[in-house]
């Protein structure tokens, strides 16, 4: 429940370890306030350059205020201790009532400005176990979820079972904003990055079948036209379920400045993938790479000479009677699918 909103980067913000709680108190106003103006000058002023020039100030600004829409107001309960260059902070979130550790990493050296910061989960001591009655269970829940829903926080299906009990089910949210359509328990939602573990899953069954090793190199399966320079000969299959290739996010400024219509197989990305310079040796260090897993589709296709999308409807999604998965061209006519939306710096809708 506390993790309802995923996103392609971690929010990037800090605060002055000589001045903790005055800085803290700016960043939770700039929050709490939620206007697209100050935190785009916000976040100009106080991420570090490195940072912006990975995943562009936009990303940074949309995951910002969607962070916003997720939390609503924060409460500041207890500034804590600055530890390997995080500033910590305890909140507590308006729209959910749960209590998180803010974590902002800041850079090593002067002028200590922002890479990351995320909400964690934090241990709540003295919790009493109560003993809830189905009936007292969906209807906490169901207060819950309404909620999150009231505040914006939460658009979707959930289903809550316990073996074959299903002792809650609810939707709630728009599929379409535009149109006023209105989820419903049979709404196909689009997974976005959560897809990645089928593609985990189709190279592993490759693997299990004798037909893939974890340390075949990834240039016996695609043309070296695909890569940028470096050590792309090191790679392998190995490093891309890790996310230790070395390479980076074809999600780049060429992608969002592109007619996204071009994108309906694995060959399109291939000149953003070629572009996006190696950022490390890979098996070196972990990085999350969209890049990456995209060249275990294309190992996928090498060995099964089918499409992607072909071997995991097969041999994934029928197998597991995921009857209501699957590729689908956003232009097309899909029936009952969701739209998703995103806050975005250029826009102040969704």
């Amino acid at each position: 429940m506390k993790h309802l909103i995923t996103g392609l980067v971690v929010l990037c913000l800090s605060y002055s370890a000589h001045g903790n709680e005055k800085t803290a108190q700016n960043f939770i106003t700039v929050f709490n306030e939620g206007s697209q103006s100050e935190v785009i000058e916000y976040l100009s002023n106080n991420m570090s350059q490195s940072r912006i020039e990975t995943y562009g100030l936009d990303a940074y600004v949309g995951v910002f205020l969607n962070e916003k829409n997720t939390y609503g107001k924060l409460k500041v309960l207890e500034y804590l201790p600055e530890k390997n260059n995080n500033d910590r902070i305890r909140v507590i979130s308006q729209n959910n009532n749960f209590e998180y550790e803010l974590v902002i990493n800041k850079q090593s050296s002067p002028p200590h400005k922002i890479n990351y910061s995320s909400f964690n989960d934090v241990e709540l001591k003295n919790i009493k176990n109560a003993s809830l009655t189905p009936k007292s269970f969906s209807q906490e829940l169901a207060q819950f979820i309404d909620n999150l829903d009231n505040n914006n926080a939460f658009s979707g299906a959930v289903l809550v079972a316990k073996g074959q009990n299903v002792l809650f089910q609810k939707a709630v949210g728009y599929a379409s904003k535009e149109w006023q359509v209105k989820n419903n328990l049979e709404t196909k939602f689009s997974l976005g990055s959560m897809n990645k573990m089928f593609t985990a899953i189709a190279a592993l069954q490759l693997i299990e079948k004798g037909k893939l090793k974890l340390d075949d190199k990834l240039v016996n399966f695609v043309d070296k036209s695909w890569l940028p320079e470096g050590d792309t000969d090191l790679i392998t299959v190995r490093h891309l379920l890790t996310h230790t290739s070395g390479l980076g996010n074809f999600f780049n400024e060429e992608f969002n400045a592109s007619n996204k219509e071009a994108y309906r197989d694995l060959s399109a990305y291939k000149p953003l993938v070629a572009s996006t310079p190696l950022l490390f040796k890979p098996g070196t260090r972990n990085r999350y790479s969209n890049s990456g897993m995209l060249m275990l589709g294309l190992i996928v296709e090498s060995v099964t000479e089918e499409s992607y999308y072909s071997y995991v409807d097969k041999h994934i999604y029928k197998k597991a009677g995921m009857q209501n998965s699957g590729s689908f061209a956003l232009d097309d006519v899909n029936n009952n699918l969701a739209t998703g939306y995103l806050k975005r710096m250029h826009s102040s809708g969704w």
